[in-house]
């Protein structure tokens, strides 16, 4: 039980220094207007978040197309 709120400790340790390190704001631009700015850190979270989302469709996808093959 310990070795997990020690892991956990870790984790949150590693990501509040991510979220330090990667505090610049960056501008984002959507086809027309002016950019929005947001730190660099929220739109790689954002990025790695959707990217495991698609990956895990996919997983899904791929094993319901394999189990209604005959």
């Amino acid at each position: 039980m310990k070795a997990k709120w020690l892991l956990a400790l870790i984790f949150l340790f590693l990501a509040v220094v991510f979220l330090d390190q990667n505090n610049v704001p960056v501008p984002v631009k959507v086809i027309f207007g002016k950019p929005f700015y947001f730190r660099l850190s929220l739109i790689i979270l954002v990025s790695v978040g959707v990217g495991a989302l698609l990956t895990l469709a996919g997983i899904r996808l791929r094993k319901q197309i394999k189990a209604k093959r005959p």
